[in-house]
């Protein structure tokens, strides 16, 4: 484990035992100490949320957020991701994910039958090329009331980073003039 890690864990655990002891604190406000591993059989689905969380929900119905250490480029939702998974098949704090990138269409094609007929069409399967590697942080339980937070509030970034880039667009501005005429 890294030494920014254990920070991270160290700080969580004082956070836990301190909020243990305050009168009127219960067991679900105390903060959710993340584990370390999930086992990849068990995870249903995973989602990106943003450059630095990655939702992952198992097939218990238990969901994780993963909080990266650091910002991931090119990671942003419905981005597809390939997972490092150790020997026995778990996703641990450390393991990476490469972000791939969509390219276009691969040799391969998806044939599909056309209803009502006999007819068939291939469609060309996308071609993914491996781009930015990033390193995973610890696996926090979430309830749906703080996915729905953490969507909400990737959605209100995004939001604000597309204003900006408007403004930006915005900030030189063209429009037509008639030139004076000239005599000679």
């Amino acid at each position: 484990m890294s030494g920014r890690s254990r920070a991270q864990v160290l700080a969580a655990l004082i956070v836990t035992t301190c909020a243990a002891g305050v009168p009127g604190v219960s067991a679900a406000d105390e903060p959710s100490i993340g584990q370390a591993c999930i086992h990849h059989p068990s995870i249903k689905r995973s989602k990106v949320l943003n450059d630095r969380n990655i939702l992952f929900v198992m097939n218990d119905k238990t969901m994780y957020n993963n909080v990266m250490p650091r910002q991931c480029p090119g990671m942003k939702p419905n981005t597809m991701l390939a997972d490092t998974y150790s020997n026995n098949s778990d996703l641990c704090n450390g393991s990476t994910v490469t972000v791939m990138q969509r390219v276009g269409a691969s040799s391969m094609s998806t044939p599909v039958t056309i209803p009502g007929s006999n007819q068939h069409i291939a469609f060309p399967a996308p071609a993914f090329v491996p781009t930015f590697v990033c390193p995973i942080g610890l696996f926090v339980p979430v309830t749906q009331d703080e996915v729905d937070t953490l969507i909400a509030m990737t959605s209100q970034q995004q939001s604000a980073r597309r204003a900006q880039r408007r403004a930006g667009r915005d900030a030189i501005r063209t429009e037509s003039v008639e030139l004076p005429q000239t005599t000679e």
